[in-house]
């Protein structure tokens, strides 16, 4: 179970020699800035499909001759908003001022063709949203999204409730048992 909980928290990591940037929300701006290329995963460290797709990009990196970012979105929920981070990971190819969705198979070879050539095809095209610093609500501190607010107050309120019905229940039956030992009193007298 240690070894289960070490991997969880270590297998998330980039490689130490990494090529890819892993950046915040204030860094990825001046990137853009640069008006160069490149290709940007948001993820979350909690997510098995981004630690399936680290060592990919890592090796990619390796490969090729291309700018790789990474934006965990737990730290950086200014990044999360900016580009409406619905899932993860979420594969963005950035150029000229606009933003291509990856959607595919994360594979090597599918990643290089979209930044190559298939990134023109996307079916998300947008223009880079502006940078806004984020500022954290209560909602998006403490529950990350206002469905999950709304969940939780349903859920209270079904438990406050189902409480009530059992504590009641309780009463009933202490009742029921009285009236019970009442009867069978009456009986062992007659």
């Amino acid at each position: 179970m240690f070894f289960l909980f070490i991997y969880c928290v270590v297998a998330h990591q980039f490689k130490s020699d990494s090529r890819i940037l892993q950046l915040n929300g204030e860094q990825l701006e001046q990137e853009i800035q640069k008006s160069e290329p490149f290709l940007i995963m948001l993820y979350a460290p909690w997510c098995g499909h981004c630690k399936n797709l680290i060592p990919v990009l890592d090796k990619l990196a390796d490969q090729v001759d291309y700018k790789f970012i990474a934006i965990d979105c737990v730290t950086n929920p200014d990044a999360k908003k900016r580009f409406g981070v619905k899932g993860y990971p979420t594969l963005l190819y950035i150029k000229d001022n606009k933003t291509y969705k990856f959607q595919g198979q994360r594979t090597p070879e599918l990643i290089i063709k979209f930044i190559e050539e298939d990134y023109l095809q996307s079916k998300e095209i947008n223009e880079i949203p502006k940078y806004e610093h984020y500022q954290e609500n209560f909602i998006d501190k403490y529950f990350n999204n206002v469905w999950i607010f709304i969940a939780v107050i349903v859920l209270t309120g079904l438990t406050i409730f189902v409480t009530i019905l059992c504590i009641n229940d309780c009463k009933e039956n202490r009742k029921l048992d009285k009236i019970e030992k009442e009867l069978q009193e009456k009986k062992k007298e007659n």
